[in-house]
Protein backbone atom coordinates (compact mmCIF):
# COMPACT_ATOMS: atom_id res chain seq x y z
CA UNK A 1 0.00 0.00 0.00
CA UNK A 2 1.43 3.44 -1.21
CA UNK A 3 2.33 5.30 1.73
CA UNK A 4 -0.26 8.31 0.71
CA UNK A 5 -3.11 6.17 1.58
CA UNK A 6 -1.59 5.05 4.67
CA UNK A 7 -1.76 8.32 6.19
CA UNK A 8 -5.29 9.02 6.08
CA UNK A 9 -5.80 5.57 7.43
CA UNK A 10 -3.57 6.18 10.46
CA UNK A 11 -5.20 9.85 11.07
CA UNK A 12 -8.51 8.89 11.02
CA UNK A 13 -7.69 5.51 13.11
CA UNK A 14 -5.64 7.73 15.69
CA UNK A 15 -9.05 9.60 15.62
CA UNK A 16 -11.37 6.96 15.99
CA UNK A 17 -8.65 5.53 18.21
CA UNK A 18 -8.96 8.29 21.01
CA UNK A 19 -13.28 8.34 20.57
CA UNK A 20 -13.09 5.21 21.66
CA UNK A 21 -11.14 5.55 24.61
CA UNK A 22 -12.46 8.54 25.61
CA UNK A 23 -15.94 7.23 25.15
CA UNK A 24 -14.81 3.43 27.55
CA UNK A 25 -13.73 5.87 30.12
CA UNK A 26 -16.81 5.97 31.31
CA UNK A 27 -17.83 1.91 31.85
CA UNK A 28 -14.19 0.93 32.88
CA UNK A 29 -15.02 3.92 35.69
CA UNK A 30 -18.27 3.95 36.86
CA UNK A 31 -19.89 0.49 37.95
CA UNK A 32 -23.27 1.63 37.64
CA UNK A 33 -25.35 4.16 35.07
CA UNK A 34 -25.04 8.19 36.56
CA UNK A 35 -27.55 9.75 34.69
CA UNK A 36 -31.24 9.96 36.51
CA UNK A 37 -33.31 9.01 33.12
CA UNK A 38 -31.34 5.57 33.11
CA UNK A 39 -34.18 3.37 35.18
CA UNK A 40 -36.74 5.35 32.59
CA UNK A 41 -35.52 4.53 29.43
CA UNK A 42 -34.86 0.62 30.73
CA UNK A 43 -38.28 0.19 31.82
CA UNK A 44 -39.73 1.59 28.41
CA UNK A 45 -37.58 -1.02 26.41
CA UNK A 46 -38.84 -3.48 29.14
CA UNK A 47 -42.53 -2.34 28.39
CA UNK A 48 -41.67 -3.05 25.19
CA UNK A 49 -41.58 -6.84 25.72
CA UNK A 50 -44.12 -6.93 28.51
CA UNK A 51 -41.30 -7.14 31.08
CA UNK A 52 -42.20 -4.38 33.33
CA UNK A 53 -44.10 -5.44 36.25
CA UNK A 54 -47.57 -4.45 36.11
CA UNK A 55 -47.29 -3.19 32.87
CA UNK A 56 -48.37 -4.82 29.60
CA UNK A 57 -47.80 -1.93 26.87
CA UNK A 58 -45.80 -4.41 24.88
CA UNK A 59 -45.40 -2.24 21.15
CA UNK A 60 -48.07 -0.19 22.33
CA UNK A 61 -45.39 1.84 24.13
CA UNK A 62 -43.81 2.76 20.79
CA UNK A 63 -46.78 4.67 20.03
CA UNK A 64 -47.07 6.65 23.36
CA UNK A 65 -43.23 7.66 23.80
CA UNK A 66 -41.08 10.32 22.37
CA UNK A 67 -38.73 8.21 21.82
CA UNK A 68 -39.69 5.02 19.61
CA UNK A 69 -36.17 4.37 18.20
CA UNK A 70 -34.68 4.76 20.86
CA UNK A 71 -36.96 2.43 22.74
CA UNK A 72 -36.44 -0.49 20.28
CA UNK A 73 -32.90 0.01 19.84
CA UNK A 74 -32.14 -0.42 23.58
CA UNK A 75 -34.70 -3.26 23.60
CA UNK A 76 -32.75 -4.98 21.28
CA UNK A 77 -29.55 -4.90 23.39
CA UNK A 78 -31.33 -7.35 25.33
CA UNK A 79 -29.23 -9.78 23.52
CA UNK A 80 -26.27 -9.02 25.31
CA UNK A 81 -25.22 -11.46 28.31
CA UNK A 82 -24.97 -8.36 31.11
CA UNK A 83 -27.39 -7.08 33.34
CA UNK A 84 -29.98 -3.88 32.62
CA UNK A 85 -27.52 -1.22 34.05
CA UNK A 86 -24.97 -2.61 32.10
CA UNK A 87 -26.75 -2.97 28.96
CA UNK A 88 -27.75 1.22 29.38
CA UNK A 89 -24.07 1.95 30.71
CA UNK A 90 -22.44 0.70 27.32
CA UNK A 91 -25.35 1.53 24.77
CA UNK A 92 -24.49 5.05 25.96
CA UNK A 93 -21.39 4.66 25.43
CA UNK A 94 -21.75 3.16 21.90
CA UNK A 95 -24.23 6.44 21.23
CA UNK A 96 -21.08 9.03 21.92
CA UNK A 97 -18.69 6.93 19.79
CA UNK A 98 -21.74 6.92 16.99
CA UNK A 99 -21.79 10.54 17.17
CA UNK A 100 -18.02 10.58 16.61
CA UNK A 101 -17.78 8.53 13.86
CA UNK A 102 -20.96 10.47 12.04
CA UNK A 103 -19.11 13.62 12.49
CA UNK A 104 -15.87 12.34 11.09
CA UNK A 105 -18.59 10.85 8.12
CA UNK A 106 -20.21 14.05 7.43
CA UNK A 107 -16.85 16.43 7.65
CA UNK A 108 -15.27 13.85 5.06
CA UNK A 109 -17.51 14.07 2.62
CA UNK A 110 -18.26 17.82 2.61
CA UNK A 111 -14.07 18.70 3.08
CA UNK A 112 -11.42 15.59 3.28
CA UNK A 113 -10.40 13.14 5.62
CA UNK A 114 -7.54 15.79 7.93
CA UNK A 115 -10.70 17.76 9.23
CA UNK A 116 -12.68 14.67 9.61
CA UNK A 117 -9.92 12.95 12.38
CA UNK A 118 -9.65 16.56 13.82
CA UNK A 119 -13.61 17.00 14.29
CA UNK A 120 -13.50 13.21 15.56
CA UNK A 121 -10.43 14.37 18.21
CA UNK A 122 -12.76 17.36 19.25
CA UNK A 123 -16.09 15.86 19.78
CA UNK A 124 -14.45 12.56 21.51
CA UNK A 125 -12.96 14.46 24.96
CA UNK A 126 -16.80 16.21 25.64
CA UNK A 127 -18.39 13.56 27.31
CA UNK A 128 -19.18 14.69 30.45
CA UNK A 129 -17.02 17.72 29.86
CA UNK A 130 -19.12 20.40 28.74
CA UNK A 131 -21.27 17.46 27.14
CA UNK A 132 -24.37 16.16 29.91
CA UNK A 133 -25.18 13.17 28.46
CA UNK A 134 -23.86 10.94 30.53
CA UNK A 135 -24.28 12.66 33.62
CA UNK A 136 -28.19 13.02 32.42
CA UNK A 137 -28.77 10.03 31.22
CA UNK A 138 -30.41 10.74 27.94
CA UNK A 139 -29.75 8.52 25.75
CA UNK A 140 -31.88 8.96 23.15
CA UNK A 141 -30.95 12.53 22.17
CA UNK A 142 -27.54 11.68 22.22
CA UNK A 143 -28.02 8.71 19.55
CA UNK A 144 -30.67 11.13 17.65
CA UNK A 145 -27.29 13.02 16.72
CA UNK A 146 -26.08 10.54 15.20
CA UNK A 147 -29.00 9.82 12.82
CA UNK A 148 -29.08 13.75 12.27
CA UNK A 149 -25.38 13.61 11.06
CA UNK A 150 -26.35 10.59 8.95
CA UNK A 151 -29.31 13.30 7.23
CA UNK A 152 -26.79 15.82 6.14
CA UNK A 153 -24.16 13.72 5.11
CA UNK A 154 -26.93 12.12 2.97
CA UNK A 155 -28.14 14.76 1.58
CA UNK A 156 -24.46 15.64 0.94
CA UNK A 157 -24.18 12.75 -0.89
CA UNK A 158 -27.26 13.51 -3.00
CA UNK A 159 -28.96 10.19 -1.80
CA UNK A 160 -32.51 10.42 -2.05
CA UNK A 161 -33.70 7.27 -0.31
CA UNK A 162 -30.72 8.20 2.21
CA UNK A 163 -31.45 11.39 3.26
CA UNK A 164 -35.40 10.66 3.25
CA UNK A 165 -34.94 7.34 5.41
CA UNK A 166 -32.76 9.18 7.83
CA UNK A 167 -34.62 12.35 7.85
CA UNK A 168 -37.77 9.85 9.72
CA UNK A 169 -35.34 8.47 11.70
CA UNK A 170 -34.60 11.62 13.35
CA UNK A 171 -38.14 12.48 13.90
CA UNK A 172 -38.63 9.27 15.79
CA UNK A 173 -35.41 9.26 17.75
CA UNK A 174 -36.16 12.36 19.92
CA UNK A 175 -38.29 15.33 19.61
CA UNK A 176 -36.09 18.24 20.13
CA UNK A 177 -33.64 17.00 17.62
CA UNK A 178 -36.83 16.57 15.20
CA UNK A 179 -38.04 20.27 16.24
CA UNK A 180 -34.31 21.02 14.72
CA UNK A 181 -34.12 19.24 11.48
CA UNK A 182 -38.12 19.83 10.69
CA UNK A 183 -37.63 24.12 11.37
CA UNK A 184 -34.42 23.71 9.08
CA UNK A 185 -36.43 22.14 6.35
CA UNK A 186 -39.15 24.39 6.79
CA UNK A 187 -37.21 27.36 6.13
CA UNK A 188 -34.86 25.95 3.57
CA UNK A 189 -37.87 24.38 0.94
CA UNK A 190 -38.83 28.04 -0.35
CA UNK A 191 -35.54 29.08 -0.56
CA UNK A 192 -34.58 25.84 -2.52
CA UNK A 193 -37.55 26.44 -4.35
CA UNK A 194 -36.33 30.07 -5.56
CA UNK A 195 -33.18 28.71 -6.84
CA UNK A 196 -34.46 25.88 -8.72
CA UNK A 197 -32.91 25.95 -11.81
CA UNK A 198 -29.36 25.87 -10.48
CA UNK A 199 -30.50 22.89 -8.51
CA UNK A 200 -29.40 19.19 -9.64
CA UNK A 201 -31.72 16.96 -11.04
CA UNK A 202 -30.87 14.82 -8.56
CA UNK A 203 -31.03 17.66 -6.09
CA UNK A 204 -34.24 19.04 -7.60
CA UNK A 205 -35.77 15.29 -6.87
CA UNK A 206 -34.46 15.58 -3.23
CA UNK A 207 -36.33 18.54 -2.64
CA UNK A 208 -39.57 17.14 -3.91
CA UNK A 209 -39.73 14.40 -1.95
CA UNK A 210 -38.19 16.43 1.53
CA UNK A 211 -41.41 18.58 0.42
CA UNK A 212 -43.70 15.78 0.09
CA UNK A 213 -42.08 14.29 3.51
CA UNK A 214 -43.04 17.38 5.51
CA UNK A 215 -46.02 18.31 4.19
CA UNK A 216 -47.10 14.71 5.79
CA UNK A 217 -45.40 15.39 9.00
CA UNK A 218 -47.05 18.69 9.62
CA UNK A 219 -50.55 17.36 8.95
CA UNK A 220 -49.77 13.91 11.07
CA UNK A 221 -48.66 15.91 13.77
CA UNK A 222 -51.36 18.82 14.08
CA UNK A 223 -53.56 15.52 14.32
CA UNK A 224 -52.75 13.82 16.70
CA UNK A 225 -51.98 17.11 18.92
CA UNK A 226 -56.07 17.58 18.47
CA UNK A 227 -56.41 14.12 19.43
CA UNK A 228 -54.40 13.10 21.85
CA UNK A 229 -52.11 15.17 22.88
CA UNK A 230 -52.36 17.94 26.22
CA UNK A 231 -50.98 21.76 25.46
CA UNK A 232 -48.04 21.00 27.27
CA UNK A 233 -44.53 22.85 26.21
CA UNK A 234 -41.38 23.29 27.36
CA UNK A 235 -40.92 26.45 29.05
CA UNK A 236 -38.53 26.13 31.65
CA UNK A 237 -35.65 24.49 32.89
CA UNK A 238 -31.64 25.45 33.17
CA UNK A 239 -30.10 27.61 30.63
CA UNK A 240 -27.29 26.98 28.11
CA UNK A 241 -24.03 27.47 29.90
CA UNK A 242 -22.75 29.79 27.49
CA UNK A 243 -20.69 31.56 30.39
CA UNK A 244 -19.60 28.04 31.45
CA UNK A 245 -17.63 27.45 27.44
CA UNK A 246 -16.31 30.91 27.25
CA UNK A 247 -14.74 30.69 30.60
CA UNK A 248 -13.53 27.35 30.00
CA UNK A 249 -10.17 26.19 28.63
CA UNK A 250 -12.44 25.00 26.22
CA UNK A 251 -13.00 28.19 25.09
CA UNK A 252 -10.55 27.62 21.75
CA UNK A 253 -13.73 25.33 20.52
CA UNK A 254 -15.72 28.68 20.61
CA UNK A 255 -13.17 31.02 19.06
CA UNK A 256 -12.41 28.60 16.14
CA UNK A 257 -16.12 27.70 15.39
CA UNK A 258 -16.41 31.40 14.64
CA UNK A 259 -14.06 31.29 12.00
CA UNK A 260 -14.88 27.56 10.85
CA UNK A 261 -18.68 28.97 10.63
CA UNK A 262 -17.32 31.40 7.71
CA UNK A 263 -14.66 29.12 6.25
CA UNK A 264 -17.27 26.18 6.03
CA UNK A 265 -18.99 28.06 3.20
CA UNK A 266 -16.63 26.72 0.49
CA UNK A 267 -16.85 23.82 0.89
CA UNK A 268 -20.96 23.61 1.75
CA UNK A 269 -21.37 25.60 -1.61
CA UNK A 270 -20.75 22.87 -3.89
CA UNK A 271 -24.17 21.43 -3.01
CA UNK A 272 -26.80 24.11 -2.70
CA UNK A 273 -29.50 21.89 -0.73
CA UNK A 274 -26.68 20.87 2.26
CA UNK A 275 -25.56 24.68 2.17
CA UNK A 276 -29.26 26.18 2.74
CA UNK A 277 -30.28 22.90 5.06
CA UNK A 278 -26.91 22.98 7.41
CA UNK A 279 -26.57 26.34 7.32
CA UNK A 280 -30.57 26.50 8.26
CA UNK A 281 -29.74 24.07 11.32
CA UNK A 282 -26.74 25.94 12.75
CA UNK A 283 -28.66 29.28 13.00
CA UNK A 284 -32.05 28.06 14.00
CA UNK A 285 -29.60 25.81 16.45
CA UNK A 286 -27.77 28.61 17.81
CA UNK A 287 -31.07 30.74 18.19
CA UNK A 288 -33.18 28.19 19.81
CA UNK A 289 -30.12 27.55 22.52
CA UNK A 290 -29.66 31.56 23.47
CA UNK A 291 -33.23 32.20 23.18
CA UNK A 292 -33.14 33.44 26.41
CA UNK A 293 -31.41 36.26 25.36
CA UNK A 294 -33.57 37.31 23.25
CA UNK A 295 -36.79 36.98 26.43
CA UNK A 296 -37.95 34.20 24.72
CA UNK A 297 -36.72 31.20 27.38
CA UNK A 298 -37.48 28.18 26.12
CA UNK A 299 -35.36 25.15 27.69
CA UNK A 300 -32.15 26.10 26.06
CA UNK A 301 -30.34 23.95 27.87
CA UNK A 302 -32.01 21.10 25.66
CA UNK A 303 -29.98 22.50 22.16
CA UNK A 304 -26.33 22.24 23.86
CA UNK A 305 -25.46 19.22 22.46
CA UNK A 306 -26.73 20.34 18.98
CA UNK A 307 -24.77 23.37 19.19
CA UNK A 308 -21.83 21.48 20.51
CA UNK A 309 -21.56 18.92 17.23
CA UNK A 310 -21.74 22.71 15.34
CA UNK A 311 -19.01 23.51 17.46
CA UNK A 312 -16.47 20.30 16.28
CA UNK A 313 -17.49 20.44 12.91
CA UNK A 314 -16.99 23.83 12.28
CA UNK A 315 -13.96 23.82 14.48
CA UNK A 316 -12.55 21.29 12.77
CA UNK A 317 -12.32 22.87 9.32
CA UNK A 318 -11.56 26.14 10.76
CA UNK A 319 -8.17 24.43 12.69
CA UNK A 320 -7.17 23.10 9.46
CA UNK A 321 -7.70 26.07 6.96
CA UNK A 322 -5.66 28.12 9.79
CA UNK A 323 -2.80 26.04 10.05
CA UNK A 324 -2.21 25.19 6.54
CA UNK A 325 -1.64 29.33 5.95
CA UNK A 326 0.72 29.78 9.49
CA UNK A 327 2.58 26.48 9.38
CA UNK A 328 3.85 25.74 5.98
CA UNK A 329 5.59 22.18 6.86
CA UNK A 330 3.54 19.75 7.34
CA UNK A 331 5.23 17.94 10.22
CA UNK A 332 4.76 21.08 11.83
CA UNK A 333 1.52 21.24 11.66
CA UNK A 334 0.43 17.84 12.30
CA UNK A 335 2.43 18.45 15.65
CA UNK A 336 0.77 21.60 16.39
CA UNK A 337 -3.06 20.45 15.85
CA UNK A 338 -2.39 17.41 17.64
CA UNK A 339 -1.02 19.99 20.92
CA UNK A 340 -4.20 21.48 20.44
CA UNK A 341 -5.96 18.03 20.67
CA UNK A 342 -4.05 16.47 23.51
CA UNK A 343 -4.60 19.23 26.01
CA UNK A 344 -8.44 19.35 25.65
CA UNK A 345 -8.46 15.68 25.56
CA UNK A 346 -5.63 15.47 28.94
CA UNK A 347 -7.85 18.04 30.61
CA UNK A 348 -10.98 16.20 29.47
CA UNK A 349 -10.10 13.17 31.02
CA UNK A 350 -8.66 14.50 34.43
CA UNK A 351 -12.32 16.06 34.96
CA UNK A 352 -13.86 12.81 33.41
CA UNK A 353 -12.05 11.22 36.10
CA UNK A 354 -13.25 13.59 39.00
CA UNK A 355 -17.06 13.51 37.98
CA UNK A 356 -17.27 9.25 37.91
CA UNK A 357 -15.03 8.91 40.97
CA UNK A 358 -17.90 11.27 42.34
CA UNK A 359 -20.44 8.81 41.17
CA UNK A 360 -19.04 6.29 42.81
CA UNK A 361 -18.29 7.08 46.15
CA UNK A 362 -21.58 6.25 48.66
CA UNK A 363 -20.90 8.89 50.90
CA UNK A 364 -21.98 11.34 48.05
CA UNK A 365 -25.24 9.36 47.52
CA UNK A 366 -25.48 10.60 43.52
CA UNK A 367 -27.05 7.52 42.86
CA UNK A 368 -29.27 4.60 44.16
CA UNK A 369 -27.11 3.06 46.98
CA UNK A 370 -26.08 -0.87 47.16
CA UNK A 371 -27.98 -0.83 50.64
CA UNK A 372 -31.23 0.54 48.53
CA UNK A 373 -30.47 -1.85 45.69
CA UNK A 374 -30.34 -4.61 48.23
CA UNK A 375 -33.73 -4.01 49.72
CA UNK A 376 -35.14 -3.79 46.08
CA UNK A 377 -33.35 -7.42 45.58
CA UNK A 378 -34.46 -8.89 48.69
CA UNK A 379 -38.40 -7.71 47.84
CA UNK A 380 -38.03 -9.58 44.71
CA UNK A 381 -37.00 -12.96 46.74
CA UNK A 382 -39.21 -12.56 49.74
CA UNK A 383 -42.56 -10.89 48.88
CA UNK A 384 -45.04 -12.39 46.78
CA UNK A 385 -44.79 -11.64 42.81
CA UNK A 386 -48.55 -10.04 42.90
CA UNK A 387 -47.38 -7.49 45.72
CA UNK A 388 -47.77 -3.71 45.04
CA UNK A 389 -44.83 -1.64 46.23
CA UNK A 390 -45.14 2.01 46.87
CA UNK A 391 -42.15 4.62 47.94
CA UNK A 392 -42.11 8.77 47.82
CA UNK A 393 -40.83 10.48 45.08
CA UNK A 394 -38.26 12.90 46.90
CA UNK A 395 -35.75 11.54 44.37
CA UNK A 396 -35.39 9.29 40.47
CA UNK A 397 -33.31 6.47 42.59
CA UNK A 398 -37.11 4.84 43.25
CA UNK A 399 -37.20 4.52 39.62
CA UNK A 400 -34.91 1.19 40.30
CA UNK A 401 -37.20 -0.60 42.45
CA UNK A 402 -39.26 -2.20 39.78
CA UNK A 403 -36.10 -2.97 38.09
CA UNK A 404 -34.73 -4.77 40.82
CA UNK A 405 -37.67 -6.25 42.54
CA UNK A 406 -39.41 -7.20 39.48
CA UNK A 407 -42.60 -6.45 41.52
CA UNK A 408 -45.23 -4.07 40.39
CA UNK A 409 -44.07 -0.50 41.71
CA UNK A 410 -45.63 3.34 42.13
CA UNK A 411 -44.42 5.95 43.78
CA UNK A 412 -46.37 8.95 45.63
CA UNK A 413 -45.55 12.32 47.33
CA UNK A 414 -44.85 13.10 50.70
CA UNK A 415 -48.03 14.76 51.56
CA UNK A 416 -50.11 11.21 50.15
CA UNK A 417 -52.46 10.54 52.98
CA UNK A 418 -50.66 7.01 53.75
CA UNK A 419 -47.69 9.16 55.50
CA UNK A 420 -50.05 12.10 56.88
CA UNK A 421 -53.34 10.39 58.18
CA UNK A 422 -53.83 10.40 61.79
CA UNK A 423 -54.20 6.80 63.42
CA UNK A 424 -58.35 6.78 63.09
CA UNK A 425 -57.89 7.93 59.49
CA UNK A 426 -55.52 4.92 58.58
CA UNK A 427 -57.96 2.62 60.09
CA UNK A 428 -59.85 3.41 57.32
CA UNK A 429 -57.61 3.88 54.77
CA UNK A 430 -55.38 0.84 54.48
CA UNK A 431 -58.12 -1.91 53.96
CA UNK A 432 -59.33 0.06 51.22
CA UNK A 433 -55.85 0.72 49.24
CA UNK A 434 -54.08 -1.73 46.90
CA UNK A 435 -50.34 -1.29 48.11
CA UNK A 436 -49.43 -3.79 49.70
CA UNK A 437 -45.31 -3.08 51.07
CA UNK A 438 -44.33 -0.02 51.38
CA UNK A 439 -40.08 0.95 50.96
CA UNK A 440 -38.22 4.17 52.39
CA UNK A 441 -34.73 5.09 51.56
CA UNK A 442 -33.23 6.43 54.84
CA UNK A 443 -30.62 8.65 53.21
CA UNK A 444 -33.02 10.75 52.07
CA UNK A 445 -36.09 10.80 54.04
CA UNK A 446 -37.45 9.65 57.71
CA UNK A 447 -39.96 7.34 58.32
CA UNK A 448 -43.48 8.97 59.03
CA UNK A 449 -44.84 8.87 62.33
CA UNK A 450 -47.85 7.56 61.58
CA UNK A 451 -46.25 4.31 59.99
CA UNK A 452 -44.04 4.19 63.29
CA UNK A 453 -46.63 4.38 65.66
CA UNK A 454 -49.03 1.59 63.80
CA UNK A 455 -47.25 -1.63 64.35
CA UNK A 456 -50.66 -3.35 63.83
CA UNK A 457 -51.09 -1.98 60.20
CA UNK A 458 -47.47 -1.64 59.24
CA UNK A 459 -45.26 -4.56 59.91
CA UNK A 460 -41.32 -3.86 59.44
CA UNK A 461 -40.34 -7.06 57.69
CA UNK A 462 -36.33 -6.23 56.49
CA UNK A 463 -33.96 -3.50 57.53
CA UNK A 464 -30.85 -2.50 56.85
CA UNK A 465 -28.63 0.77 56.61
CA UNK A 466 -30.23 2.00 53.77
CA UNK A 467 -33.80 0.94 53.70
CA UNK A 468 -36.51 -0.35 55.31
CA UNK A 469 -39.35 -1.95 53.90
CA UNK A 470 -42.84 -2.70 55.48
CA UNK A 471 -45.96 -4.76 55.12
CA UNK A 472 -49.11 -3.43 54.57
CA UNK A 473 -51.45 -5.56 56.88
CA UNK A 474 -55.06 -5.56 56.03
Amino acid sequence: MQSSRIVPYMGLGLAVLLLAAMALQYPLSATFPIGPDAPAHIRDALKLTKEYPGDASGIKILLRSPYPLSVAMLSATRILPISWPERFTWWITMGHIAVGLMIGLFVYRIHDWQAAAIAISMWAPLTVTLNNHFESGTLPQLWSLAFLLLFFERVAARSIAGSVTTFLLVLISHPITAVLVVLSATVSLPILFIYKSKLLLQEQRQTKILLGSLIIIYITSIVAFLHRYSSTTYWSGPHFPFHDIVTSPLSILLLLSIVGLIAMQKYLRKNIPLQVLFNSFQIITILLALNNLFGVDIWTYRFRSSVIVIMCISAAIALQALTSIVFTRKTTRVLFISSIIGIIALYAWQHNASVYARYEADDKYRRIHPDEKGASIWMKNHIPRDSFIVSTNVNRFSEWIPLYSNIRWEEIGASHPLFNATNVELAGYVPKTAYTHIIFFLRREQIPVNIQSNPQMFENIHTNDGAIVYKILQ
